[in-house]
């Protein structure tokens, strides 16, 4: 089977931009690979604080504008959602479904469940002070570092925390209506484990692991944000992960 079009689905406070090493290790592997930012600034649908549906529909808008056929969605972190979500209106399109370090919801789940009550009243607090976005109140710079960035020295993981945006908190709060088509049992899932990962525990990701059907996993070293500060080792975790899903394999 040819190898699948790579749609790479950034997680909270990302941009597509942030994909740039990683992108380009995946292209050197033979991969079209394509990167798609979420619309955190404003919902095209109504001009205010985007929500969930306002990501998911980003996600297929991107690739059917690109015209793609045979397709790898890849999710980080938060995008492992939209990506999930994304699985009914691209069913034809989709060929297997790849999560590094991402969150999968259950039906009628949001991402709160993931998170202690005491931080979400940070958050809100601070959305209600923006007008829907939150942060950098909540996520100071040391906090950041420690959690998402703890693989690389503190003074990078700082650049990265003042290139970040906010995150609108509809995406957070919403509900998912997880679609039957994720459950597809004929497409493979990969999940790739970030070993040194501290925002969440190993029994997250075992968790969310368990909850993909079909799956293959890979482990590789690295912090939250594995992709950004080890590309290369992520890449042919993930590489290795679809030549087994798909044979592609040329031995």
């Amino acid at each position: 089977m040819a190898r699948p079009s790579l749609v790479l689905v950034h997680g909270n406070f990302g941009t597509a931009a942030g994909w740039s090493p990683f992108q380009a290790a995946m292209e050197a592997r033979g991969y079209d690979v394509h990167a798609v930012d979420l619309p955190w600034e404003k919902s095209p649908r109504t001009g205010g604080v985007p929500d969930l549906r306002d990501y998911v529909d980003a996600l297929v808008d991107f690739v059917r504008s690109k015209q793609l056929k045979s397709v790898a969605l890849v999710g980080h972190s938060f995008g492992g959602v939209p990506v999930s979500l994304a699985t009914e209106a691209l069913q034809e399109e989709t060929k297997v479904l790849a999560y590094l370090d991402a969150h999968l919801l259950q039906d009628n789940e949001n991402f709160t469940a993931f998170l202690p009550e005491s931080f979400m009243e940070g958050v809100r607090q601070e959305a209600a002070e923006t007008g829907g976005w939150w942060f950098r109140k909540c996520i100071p710079a040391d906090k950041w570092a420690a959690g998402y960035y703890n693989d690389i020295p503190y003074e990078e993981a700082k650049k990265a925390w003042d290139a970040s945006h906010a995150e609108p908190i509809n995406v957070w709060l919403d509900r998912v209506n997880l679609p039957a088509s994720f459950t597809n049992t004929s497409r493979p899932s990969i999940f790739v484990e970030f070993l040194n990962d501290q925002c969440h525990g190993p029994e997250h990701w075992k968790l969310m692991t368990q909850r993909l059907p079909n799956c293959i996993t890979r482990k590789t070293p690295g912090g939250h944000f594995a992709f950004a500060t080890h590309p290369e080792e992520v890449a042919a975790a993930l590489d290795d992960a679809l030549q087994e899903a798909l044979g592609t394999s040329e031995s």
